[in-house]
């Protein structure tokens, strides 16, 4: 799946429950940056209430179910950078968007 496919899915997802007026930043290092604002996703890199890092590989892994996010979170695979409560929140869209 490429980067574009995912801000549109996540978009999308977001656009369903745009009630959330926190921000989470979605940070894939090289691959970029897709942000949560509400029900406005796009790619830009600016402060967010919460910022999660992780790969973008095994953000896939995620998404398919080949990786269970608390793993990846244990063992370093998934940081969270902020207010976690904003992080678990991504899990409702994660699953509308890829689910």
């Amino acid at each position: 799946m490429t980067f574009d496919e995912m801000t549109q899915k996540l978009a999308a997802a977001a656009a369903a429950e745009p009630g959330n007026a926190k921000s989470l930043k979605l940070d894939m290092g090289d691959a970029g940056v897709i942000r949560i604002a509400g029900a406005v996703v796009d790619n830009q890199d600016i402060p967010s209430d919460c910022t999660v890092r992780v790969s973008k590989d095994d953000f896939e892994k995620i998404v398919q179910g080949d990786l269970d996010p608390t793993f990846a979170f244990m063992s370093g695979k998934l940081r969270v950078d902020g207010d976690i409560g904003v992080a678990m929140g991504l899990q409702a869209v994660v699953g509308r968007a890829f689910g």
